[in-house]
Order: structure tokens, then sequence, then C-alpha cells
């Protein structure tokens, strides 16, 4: 009791302290995901604003100094530069115009888009109240952002007029001058930058997501967690269940494995003595797979137990159709089980058994002239679970010193290479044959071994259990019943 405190206690400081992990990585996702938002607007709406405004202003010097050393006095002149101008950097200009203090444009090249320099902008730029006024517009080929600059050059005439003027009006009569710059020039420059920020936020969001369904799921896995160390318990239980150390008389001499294909498996086998001194061998095979097989297969083991105290193979078919009558009554029909239950008497020789629709076991025997002789322990009848008011019959085998005695689940015979090919009976049989001379326990390890190669790497899908047993003195040093 107190184990399972612990256990329960510290499965709550686990849920604990992961729950709190998983609210710290959310946190961290979402500031992670503010920020990345906040730097690819700062990026998109000020950074490249800022690049294309500094390019504007560095066409507006280029048109400057250039008027000044042509010295370009007339409109038509000024005109022929700004077109120059804009056809030397094709793609970065959409457009260049120059307009006087009063909005008239004196000099234009490209299509311009929009209304023409507001009035108020260029009273402001000309008043020195701003120093540019940039604007985003959408043309037909692609968004231009729109600078207006003032342009500290003038033409002839415009010069004799500022002579007439107040002193301090000059600045008054300086142009303005409007350009056009394609946003997509920025893209060489800030592209990188942008892709790394556009990644950032799908990152973020990626981990905000991720934390949301790790809380979200949380319970389930500590409750997939808890059931997985349930399933690991009742697999150790389930390999309890089975004999540690087979037996052996003086006249019978045993192996057994058994490989489960998942966590706990439906196949059994059990080896014991009697009160009499007889042997008591069982294979059996639940149908389905998982815990609910598990749990049948381990109520089969303790009725076989309970009722080898009372019955030691002499009304095994009596037996064994109550057992059909228990399982019936306590499962349901999707749930059976197929069972070989016999009794070795060393003093008469002789295997009395029932076969409760099992892969019929194999005795395999070698005659006077080397030949082997194979016989199917196949009396008994239906399996177990199904059919309540069905009756079995009792078989019985006299056996011979080394006669072999092989009891098998389907799983072995079953088992399928990559082809989809089978072992099947007959390889079992090639296998026996093959190392008749053995002790048993290599025996056994020889038809394992065929068994692996012969799957190739191919998983199991059913249980795997295999008993081998040989008529005979049993190997010196081994326990004895």
């Amino acid at each position: 009791m107190f184990e399972d405190w612990r256990r329960a206690r510290m499965r709550r400081y686990r849920f604990k302290w992961f729950s709190v992990a998983a609210a710290a990585g959310f946190l961290l996702g979402a500031a992670l995901l503010v920020e990345s938002i906040v730097n690819y607007r700062y990026v998109t709406r000020h950074l490249v604003r800022e690049h294309l405004s500094w390019q504007a202003g560095q066409h507006l010097s280029l048109l400057e100094s250039r008027a000044r050393r042509l010295n370009i006095e007339t409109k038509e002149g000024l005109r022929d530069l700004i077109e120059e101008i804009c056809e030397e950097r094709a793609g970065r200009i959409a457009w260049l115009r120059v307009v006087d203090a009063q909005g008239e444009i004196l000099a234009q090249s490209g299509s311009a888009y929009g209304r023409g320099v507001a009035r108020e902008t260029i009273a402001a730029l000309l008043e020195e109240r701003a120093h540019s006024v940039p604007e985003i517009r959408s043309t037909p080929g692609g968004d231009v952002l729109v600078v207006a600059l003032p342009l500290q050059y003038r033409l002839k005439h415009q010069q004799q007029q500022t002579g007439a003027q107040p002193a301090g009006s000059a600045r008054s009569s300086f142009n303005v001058a409007e350009i056009a710059v394609a946003t997509r020039g920025p893209d060489v420059l800030f592209g990188a930058l942008r892709s790394n920020l556009a990644i950032s936020v799908g990152s973020a969001l990626a981990l905000l997501i991720s934390m949301a369904v790790v809380f979200a799921r949380l319970p389930s896995y500590l409750r997939g967690r808890e059931l997985e160390d349930q399933l690991a318990l009742a697999r150790t239980v389930q390999q309890r269940l089975l004999p540690r150390q087979i037996p052996v008389c003086d006249r019978l001499e045993f192996a057994a494995e058994c490989l489960p294909a998942y966590e706990v498996g439906g196949d059994y086998y059990d080896v014991f003595s009697t009160r009499q001194g007889q042997v008591a061998l069982v294979l059996g095979d639940v149908s389905g797979k998982g815990l609910p097989t598990s749990l049948l297969m381990a109520h089969i083991h303790g009725a076989v137990r309970s009722v080898a105290t009372l019955d030691e193979g002499l009304q095994l078919a009596t037996t064994a159709g109550n057992l059909n009558k228990l399982l019936s009554a306590v499962t349901s029909r999707e749930r059976f089980a197929s069972l070989f239950w016999a009794y070795y008497s060393p003093n008469e020789r002789l295997v009395r058994y029932v076969n409760a629709g099992h892969l019929a076991p194999l005795l395999i025997r070698r005659g006077p002239d080397g030949a082997f002789e194979r016989y199917r322990l196949d009396v008994g009848g239906p399996v177990l679970g199904l059919l309540p008011q069905c009756t079995y019959e009792q078989g019985e085998v006299t056996v011979r010193d080394r006669d072999v005695l092989v009891l098998y689940s389907d799983g072995l015979a079953e088992a399928t290479n990559t082809s989809d090919v089978q072992f099947g009976e007959e390889r079992l049989l090639a296998a026996v044959e093959a190392n008749w001379h053995r002790p048993v326990s290599d025996l056994q390890d020889s038809i394992l071994d065929a068994v692996t190669h012969f799957r190739s790497g191919h998983e199991l899908q059913d249980d795997l259990t295999l008993l081998v047993a040989r008529v005979g003195p049993a190997p010196e040093g081994s326990p004895v019943l």
C-alpha cells in the first residue's frame, strides 16, 4: 500500500513539473511570436521605407549635381536630364517630376499615378516644416514609395524672379521633386532578413501551438504512461505464471520457451508434477491480443492447476467439458481458447490427453531402421469457451525411449517471412529430425533458430510458444521429480 501511495505521489509531482514546463514553453512561444511580429512590422514599415527614402535622396542629389554641371536653364533641358536619369536607373525609379512652388509641373519622366504634389506638401517642404513626405502607392507595375523632396536648383527664369523677392522668401521659390521608387528593389537587401523574420514568426507560432497541444494532451499522456506501467506489471505477473524451471522426471526431459508478440500475450504453457508422480503438460492459446487475453490466460492457468489436485488424467474429457462450460459463462463469444492438456505416467509409459481445438502436438519416433515415424495428437474436441454444450474425448498414446513430443502454438507454425510464406509443420518436422541426436534444450534452440532464420527479420504477428519433451533418462545434474 505504501508503494502505491509513493507511486501516486511521484505521478503528481511529474504532472506538476510537466505542467510548469509546458506553461513556460507556452509563454516563451507567445513572447517569441509577439517579438517576431513586431520586428517584422518594423522592418517592412520602417527600415524599408527609410532605405527607399535614402535612395530617393541619392537620386535627387544626382539630379542636382548634373543640373549644375550641365547648367540646365530650360524646362526642356530639365526634362531631358530627368529622362536620362530614369533610363539609367530603370527598375528603381518609376517616375520623377519637378514642380515649382505653385505646383506647376516643370519637367516629368515616367507614368505617374495618383494626384500630384499637394500645395500643402509643397508649402511644408519649402517652409522647412518637413524634410520629406513618403507615401506608398499601388501601380500596375507594383507598389512604389513616392517621396517629395525640396530641389535646390532653379531654372533661369526662376532665378530672375527670385531676384525681385525679399531675401527672407528666397527658399519659398525653390522647386520640389517627386520621386517614385520601386519597393521591390530592397528585396535584395532585406529579403534574407524578411525570410528569417518570417521563419521566426512561423517557428514561434508552431511552438505556441505545440505547447498548447501538449498542455491539452498532458492528462491523456500521463494516463497512457500509467497504463504502460500497468502493462509492464501485467507482463511480469504473466511471466511468473510460467514455470521458471521445467521439472524433469527420471524418464522425461523438457525445454520450453514463450515469446510474446506484444507487451502481454495469450499463449500459456505449464509443466508440473502431481501427487501420484505424473507429469502434467499444458499448452494453450487464447484468441485475441492484449490485456483481456492475458487475463483469460491467467484464469485458465488457475483452473488447470486447481483441477489437477483432484483429477490426474483419469477423467480429462469430463474435466475439459467442465472447463469449457466455465469459460463459456464468463467470457464473450469472441474470446475463446485452444488447449492441449496431457498427463504423462512414467510407470505406465502412457500419455493421456485432450486436445481442445489446439494445433496437434507431434510425437516423433525413430524406428530400428532409422526411419522417422510421426503421430499427431489430435483427439479431443473444439476450442474452449465457444460452444458450452459440446463434449470432449480423451486420447491415449504409448511412448518409448527417445520419443520426442513437440507442443507448439500457431505463432510458430504461422510465422511468416518477407514473402508472406508461413513456416508450417513440415519445416518444424525437418528441424526436429535434423537435430534429433542433440539434447532437448539444443533441439529446442535449433527449432527457434530455424524459425528466426526463416522470418528474416519479419516481426512476430502472434505469440510463439514451444515445448519439447523427450522420453528417456534425464540428463545428469537435472532436477528430478
